[in-house]
């Protein structure tokens, strides 16, 4: 009886997105954006902005006004671009400066609202980014690869949280409540 040994399933469409990071550093603001292939990315934008939010941290134990003015006006501006990017995720990091300062608290939760100024915590947005990338892909690869991408990005979404949460909240005649999971 031969034995037949199959090859692991390869996937089709390559796993392209554009992919944002905001750094918050102790000095600097900085968004930097990527595209491409998830597992070679190239760097489409990168803008730094010297804020200073640590300058008066070591005398104070907070973050001063100026610092905090300019970390938001960055803040606007890169949620600005990345919405204009069509970046489909949006990641954010800050440093251990901002995390500890008196005020940091009440910084993080701006910058949180910037985040859900890109995508409402209410609305879909699993699904929302998921769209965006296969419209993305879909325009850059032949006609079956797109097919093939759509039924893997809805396979995704059918097994996510947001879709029971959606049927649930369909069936028992409420808005939904999405977390993005």
């Amino acid at each position: 009886m031969a034995t037949l040994l199959r090859k692991p399933e390869q996937r089709t469409v390559p796993a392209k997105a554009r992919v944002a990071i905001i750094d918050i550093g102790s000095n600097s603001v900085r968004l930097v954006v990527y595209d491409g292939a998830a597992r070679l990315p190239a760097v489409l934008f990168n803008e730094k902005v010297m804020a200073g939010l640590g300058r008066s941290l070591s005398d104070t134990g907070a973050i001063d006004k100026a610092g905090l003015a300019r970390a938001r006006a960055a803040l606007a501006r890169f949620a600005a671009l990345a919405r204009e990017m069509q970046v489909s995720e949006l990641r954010t990091v800050a440093t251990a400066a901002v995390r500890d300062a008196a005020n940091g608290a009440a910084f993080l939760e701006r910058v949180i609202d910037y985040a859900h100024g890109f995508t409402p915590p209410k609305k879909a947005a699993l699904a929302i980014g998921r769209i965006k990338r296969a419209v993305q892909t879909g325009l850059e690869v032949g006609f079956e690869q797109a097919l093939a991408l759509e039924r893997e990005l809805q396979a995704e979404l059918f097994a996510s949280d947001d879709a029971r949460e959606g049927l649930a909240a369909y069936t028992e005649k409420r808005k939904p409540v999405f977390q993005g999971k």
